[in-house]
């Protein structure tokens, strides 16, 4: 069975050679999955993104980050 590690490795390989605008928007889809987790299962951040208002699923770039008060 391959280890988490490993598997994450083996991912992060085949995006090594992505063209930018590609690796891009994977890195904003692993972000909003990533705020979508955290809003759904943290109170904090549930608290955090409603106080400005934003969904996950309505960041479009990092310049969206700019919007939390962190």
């Amino acid at each position: 069975m391959i280890s988490r590690a490993c598997f994450r490795f083996a991912e992060s390989m085949s995006t090594y050679k992505l063209p930018r605008r590609d690796l891009e928007d994977l890195q904003m889809k692993r972000l909003r999955r990533t705020l979508e987790l955290a809003h759904e299962n943290v109170p904090f951040w549930h608290e955090v993104l409603d106080g400005v208002d934003m969904r996950p699923d309505e960041f479009r770039s990092l310049e969206d980050l700019r919007k939390l008060p962190i």
